[in-house]
């Protein structure tokens, strides 16, 4: 198992200037004041509105000079990579701010599996808190029939034999819509539930578990547990991911799927956990698509996090975990 609380996070107070500044900073627009908000709070010689098409947004209602994204990720984030290389930037160099508040999932984590592989070793990260969701409990996140349920790009699993037990791990938000969907394309896996706690606002831990068990099919399948995670920190969610696998895999190979329909600070501890611990094995990502998302379902600003992450650190726990005794401590 590795611990990922070595990686640093911060609060940043909702009515203060927030401190730092850096080379470019990146933001995806769904017209929400979550977004905008963070947008007026960082201080950056460069900043890149992406505009996700998903979203269905008006030209009114686009920020000027924003950068028109592909719909699938791999395209989109390779094809705006591409386009900051040919600016010039040598994004191993700059200093790089990443809000992933309007981010869509899929989106988020394949751009931190690309960031790594240009050779990034170090960027910022921020997301804000909503203070509440447009219908509470009822909120539609995904804004529109599922296409398919399949794997995320760059985080696909190897082929394992039929008679491989399967575990779905999913971190279940609102959107019992997704739930389902998810659930329905694993039937019969085994089922492990990693719910917020703490919630992002006192009232929706509860709403939450009451959601996913009173809509999401449960017969014909194993409910192994229940696990907790902070929904606002990615670190505490990749810990109990990587303790959730272990426990699992000590009693019986397994073929992993990982579904993070939660916070997008959750959906950033997956790709994180799934980047140090799941590369080349039986393991996947797995999502529920849609042709459409619901742009800025949450309303206002509670708090909003700085979250550090470190590459290098990263490899150096991954290092230890494979090697105790070559690495009795690490000091960050």
């Amino acid at each position: 198992m590795i611990c990922y609380d070595y990686f640093y996070k911060y609060r940043l107070d909702p009515g203060g200037r927030w401190p730092g500044h850096w080379d470019l900073f990146i933001s995806s627009w769904d017209n929400s004041s979550r977004v905008r908000f963070v947008y007026d709070n960082i201080s950056a010689e460069r900043k890149d509105w992406l505009i996700h098409p998903q979203y269905r947004l008006g030209d009114e209602s686009l920020p000027e000079g924003g950068i028109v994204l592909a719909t699938s990720e791999d395209d989109a984030i390779v094809r705006y990579l591409d386009g900051l290389e040919a600016d010039g930037i040598s994004l191993a160099r700059i200093s790089l701010c990443v809000d992933i508040t309007g981010m869509i999932r899929p989106h988020l984590m394949f751009l931190t599996k690309m960031l790594r592989t240009r050779g990034v070793r170090r960027f910022d990260v921020i997301y804000a808190e909503p203070i509440s969701y447009a219908d509470r409990e009822n909120t539609r996140f995904n804004d529109g029939d599922v296409l398919q349920t399949r794997e995320v790009i760059g985080f696909q699993g190897l082929n394992t034999s039929s008679e491989t037990r399967e575990v779905l791990v999913v971190a279940p938000g609102f959107d019992d819509f997704s739930l389902k969907e998810v659930m329905s394309d694993k039937e019969g896996a085994t089922l492990v539930e990693i719910f917020g706690l703490p919630s992002l606002q006192a009232d929706m831990y509860q709403l939450n578990v009451l959601k996913a068990h009173s809509n999401a099919p449960r017969r014909g399948r194993g409910l192994h547990s229940r696990r907790f995670a902070s929904a606002s920190d990615p670190f505490a969610v990749a810990s109990e991911l990587s303790r959730v696998r272990e426990q699992l895999e000590l009693e019986m190979a397994n073929r992993f799927y990982f579904s993070p329909l939660s916070t997008k600070a959750q959906a950033l501890g997956f790709a994180l956990f799934y980047m140090a611990e799941c590369e080349n094995t039986p393991a996947s990502i797995i999502y529920p698509y849609t042709a459409s998302y619901a742009p800025g379902t949450g309303s206002g600003v509670s708090g909003a996090w700085r979250y550090v992450i470190d590459f290098e650190l990263l490899d150096r726990l991954v290092s230890r975990a494979s090697d105790p005794q070559a690495h009795p401590r690490l000091s960050t």
